[in-house]
């Protein structure tokens, strides 16, 4: 069975690909517009389905995986910026606070209408910054298109004190979930797992893809 992942994003793509799975990259084209009153949870979850049904569509017997992720401070979701000034601004609240980032994946199969999905949640400490240090941080560029204004793979990880939790929600795709989302729609996944995080958490975290 053919296997699409439903996004653009380049770190979700590397993920994926530890999972030794061929699969296809499809870009979903909608607007990510959460509803009025929807909590940060049931607001990834919406999106990640979403995003998973768009190309599921297209591709009635595909298995397709979605995902979405917030970034959260205390119930408030903080998005992607829209400036480098808006930026700056999310890591100043940030700084020297814990957040949690929730990453939703979804799996779905049009023709047999089902569906499976999986919200992670991490607590991420972030250390206390300088205006100085998130100015640095911003002029890298790296902010630009991330939720909550940072990307934990990239130069992002600096910025940040501690994880609790997959440190995969915080990159963008839970492995251990994605994998068994993938297996409940019967697909058999033989990568080992558990290499997979023991390689991530060998490396330092500014490091870690």
């Amino acid at each position: 069975m053919q296997l699409i992942l439903a996004s653009g994003s380049p770190r979700r793509a590397m993920l994926l690909a530890q999972l030794g799975l061929p699969f296809q990259v499809v870009v979903p084209t909608i607007e990510e517009i959460v509803p009025d009153g929807m909590m940060p949870r049931e607001a990834a979850a919406h999106l990640a389905m979403a995003k998973a049904h768009a190309v599921a569509s297209g591709h009635e017997d595909a298995l397709v995986i979605g995902s979405d992720t917030m970034v959260v401070l205390q119930e408030e979701i903080l998005g992607k910026p829209a400036s480098d000034q808006e930026a700056a601004v999310m890591l100043t609240r940030l700084q020297g606070r814990t957040h949690t980032v929730m990453t939703a994946v979804v799996v779905c199969h049009a023709v047999s209408a089902r569906s499976w999905s999986h919200v992670d949640c991490a607590e991420v400490t972030m250390k206390r910054l300088t205006t100085t240090e998130i100015a640095a941080y911003v002029a890298t560029g790296e902010s630009r298109d991330k939720a909550g204004a940072y990307a934990a793979q990239g130069e992002g990880a600096r910025l940040i004190a501690a994880v609790s939790g997959d440190f995969f929600a915080v990159v963008g795709l839970p492995v251990r979930a994605t994998i068994s989302l993938l297996e409940q729609a019967g697909l058999s996944v033989t990568a080992n797992v558990d290499a997979i995080y023991s390689r991530g958490s060998r490396r330092p975290l500014h490091q870690r893809s």
